[in-house]
């Protein structure tokens, strides 16, 4: 295996907003990628500099935007299961008409080396794990370096890489590492599978390219004076032919399911399905996406998603069983989002598969804490405010069977459950009726409460008084 970095600069022309492209890029066009098990993280990212859009595709401009993908094997890149993404038998009228409003290009390159202050194995915390624990703010709050460098073609190619990598490690990294705020550094070099690169070099360059990126949590310190003493070690070595360097801020963290709710929230509603009809999305004032998430022994889990909030709003998760997708808990969702107090939030809707762990103890079978995991990193959720599970057994159109009802706390260790929200209510119905009971229930305690403990307190209330 080869790990390495898919890099793609793109420029906008003018008739293309970034809203409209963030749509395309985050709902459609990444998820596909990202759901490939050779895909690990995803990052997209905007230059701190002004730019003009771009008129033509001849401008020769540093891009504005710039996608990074970490690759754990760069040789399937070249393999159908990727190459026929870029089929436009498979992309939707969407995608090619987008497509032909951007200029972008892929290129390729290995790993090298990673140096980070946290951990030098690993090269430091990374991005979407900042996101994943709740800390989105340092996440975008850091800035990122991108410098390219091609060695001088009149040198033999291995003595001029021999001599870059002594420079770097010896004479550059270590006053770069003392500059304030620095996180982490990667190197990297062209990929042996870019047989055809999409730039070529120019002249008195070697058409291998090396590439470092450099973070750091702020941009105070940037071009400042430890900075500067960094930089100025360019001239302990004459092997540099040509350099090329640009600041970006984070735009987006990519993940493995379409969650980018802000894209979609405008005045105009509009509505997209994709070519397999397995993802669909809404925007307007209470933007939506339906699309699906595989779990990691390969179930489908259909969800819903929507609201007006961004990535760090309260979410509210409600999940039925594969086994009662005959409910509708649609209207619990209307309720939480028409109330003024929820309006900034999110709502989401997960159809889970029903497992069993325990067969003594049948709220033990419903919600799967693993299936739970990973549909929540698939949309990045670090935590929820609330989970409510509707699960049913045992079904009848009649009949009073008592229903089960169980409050889970964050400090409660029910098998994982806890970790995952502030609060969980884990609901059994054993009747068609009952499992309408209880739903009108949630929506009238939904509908009395001025906060997220005002729905747990209700929706306790409402339950256990009414039979």
């Amino acid at each position: 295996m080869i790990p390495g970095l898919m890099m793609v600069p793109m420029a906008l022309q003018p008739d293309l907003s970034a809203q409209d492209c963030d749509d395309w890029y985050n709902n459609e066009h990444v998820p596909m990628r990202m759901r490939l098990p050779f895909f690990e993280t995803g990052y997209r990212y905007r230059s701190t500099e002004q730019h003009e859009a771009l008129t033509g595709t001849t401008t020769r401009q540093p891009p504005e935007w710039l996608a990074l993908y970490e690759v754990n094997d760069m040789k399937q890149l070249k393999e159908p299961t990727y190459e026929r993404l870029l089929n436009p038998d498979v992309q939707s009228w969407r995608e090619r008409v987008v497509m032909q409003k951007i200029s972008a290009s892929r290129r390729y390159y290995d790993f090298v080396a990673s140096h980070g202050r946290q951990d030098s194995s690993t090269g430091g915390v990374k991005l979407e794990d900042s996101q994943n624990l709740g800390d989105a703010a340092s996440a975008y709050a850091e800035t990122l370096v991108v410098v390219r460098v091609r060695l001088r073609s009149d040198l033999p190619a291995a003595e001029a890489e021999k001599e870059w990598d002594r420079w770097y490690v010896e004479d550059h990294l270590p006053p770069l590492c003392k500059v304030p705020g620095w996180q982490r550094t990667r190197r990297y070099r062209t990929s042996v599978i870019d047989d055809q690169p999409s730039e070529a070099p120019a002249v008195g360059c070697s058409a291998i390219e090396y590439l470092t990126l450099n973070e750091f949590a702020h941009d105070a310190a940037i071009g400042g004076p430890e900075h500067q003493i960094a930089i100025q070690t360019e001239w302990l070595t004459d092997v540099v032919e040509s350099k090329w360097r640009q600041s970006y801020k984070l735009h987006y963290i990519q993940s493995k399911a379409p969650r980018d709710l802000s894209a979609l929230y405008r005045s105009a509603a509009d509505e997209f399905v994709s070519p397999d009809g397995m993802t669909r999305t809404l925007s307007g004032l209470r933007p939506r996406v339906e699309s699906y998430i595989a779990t990691r022994d390969n179930n489908v889990v259909p969800y819903r998603l929507e609201g007006c909030g961004t990535d760090t709003s309260p979410i509210i998760v409600m999940c039925v069983s594969i086994f009662g997708t005959w409910i509708s808990i649609d209207d619990v969702a209307d309720t939480f989002l028409s109330r003024e107090v929820f309006r900034k939030g999110r709502v989401l809707q997960l159809t889970l598969p029903c497992r069993v762990r325990n067969e003594k103890n049948a709220l033990a079978q419903f919600p799967d804490v693993e299936d739970l995991e990973d549909c929540f990193s698939a949309l990045m959720i670090p935590k929820c405010s609330l989970l409510i599970s509707l699960d049913v057994r045992g079904m009848t159109a009649e009949g009073n069977q008592p229903r089960e009802i169980q409050h889970i706390s964050a400090e409660d260790s029910h098998y994982g459950i806890g970790k995952l929200c502030d609060n969980a209510l884990l609901l059994v119905a054993r009747s068609k009726k009952a499992t309408a009971k209880m739903v009108a229930d949630l929506v009238s305690a939904v509908s009395e409460a001025d906060n997220v403990d005002g729905v747990l307190e209700s929706v306790l209330k409402e339950l256990t008084t009414t039979p």
